[in-house]
């Protein structure tokens, strides 16, 4: 009895000093609880509007390697039958071939790369096998357009990446049948742990900006991260967590969850909607009819921990 006393009084303790941090500070409450590894989730599917007739599915990952958890990801990813595959590079993290047969059950006809710096030794046998012809190039599918860089080559002004990218999407934005551009590439812009962005990388920021770039997917930290959308000047555009419609600026989403491994993630600021270090998985862009996608980060546990909609008007 008096053991169940002294829990009791602890529970309640417990109690009040969450409460006590909550009302003090919402994000020290947030932050206590991730450190003790009580994941958050945002946004649930119930807050999603859109009808999801006639979905096509489009999945991305990286820094995925051969282990136990990379294969879950890859047959949990691989059974949602993906329209398109995007692997944000880091790839194997030993040789392509292995890579290759380790990945031998997916379709590389619709399976698409971009290569990371643990690829870099093997990047012409990735190369050769996904009949990809250059580390930067762009593609459509339906209304989508998807267009990648390597971040292990020059994005200078001055640079081939930058003048191709600039062309791309100047190009893409004339043409009436894209609705949505999506631009995906393996070192991040944004991640809580490089609070003001990749220094480096900010330079494209501008270029997204300019062209409308709605979704920008990317890899290189283990962890998934979902931003809230952000303009070229690191301005907030739209405080909203889950649902945006015509948002300006882009959301930044990073999936380094394949299955390599985690690591910490130090801070969250005000740009990070939601952070997760505990769970290896994938990124299921479903672009519906209604000019709307959803996205869910999908664990390998089969639970949908983040769910986010962007809609455009009719």
């Amino acid at each position: 009895m008096k053991n169940k006393k002294v829990a009791f009084i602890i529970i309640i303790v417990f109690i009040f000093l969450l409460t006590l941090t909550y009302f003090q500070d919402p994000k020290l409450l947030d932050r206590a609880l991730y450190r003790m590894g009580i994941q958050e989730q945002v946004c649930f599917s119930e807050n999603i509007v859109s009808d999801l007739e006639g979905t096509k599915n489009i999945a991305a990952v990286g820094d995925i390697a051969l282990t136990k958890n990379s294969a879950k990801t890859l047959q949990s990813l691989n059974s949602l039958d993906p329209e398109i595959i995007l692997f944000l590079g880091d790839l194997s993290y030993t040789t392509a071939n292995e890579w290759i047969e380790f990945t031998d059950f997916l379709e590389k006809e619709k399976t698409f790369i971009t290569i990371g710096d643990d690829d870099l030794e093997y990047q012409e046998e990735y190369l050769a096998y996904y009949s990809i012809e250059n580390v930067f190039y762009s593609f459509d599918f339906e209304n989508v357009h998807f267009v990648t860089i390597s971040t292990q080559q020059s994005y200078s002004k001055e640079s081939k990446q930058y003048d191709f990218l600039k062309s791309d999407l100047a190009n893409t934005n004339l043409d009436e049948n894209i609705d949505w551009i999506v631009f995906w590439l393996h070192e991040p812009l944004y991640f809580s742990n490089s609070p003001n962005g990749h220094t480096d990388l900010i330079i494209l920021h501008k270029l997204l900006d300019q062209y409308g770039v709605d979704l920008v997917l990317q890899g290189d930290f283990h962890a998934y991260e979902r931003s809230k959308p952000i303009a070229s000047d690191g301005i907030i555009m739209d405080h909203s967590k889950c649902s945006y419609t015509d948002p300006k600026g882009q959301i930044f989403v990073t999936v380094g969850v394949g299955g390599h491994s985690h690591i910490s993630i130090k801070n969250k600021f005000d740009w990070s909607v939601i952070q997760n270090n505990n769970d290896f998985g994938f990124l299921n862009l479903k672009i519906l009819k209604d000019k709307a996608i959803v996205g869910e980060f999908v664990a390998n546990s089969g639970k949908i921990v983040d769910t986010f909609e962007i809609r455009k008007n009719m």
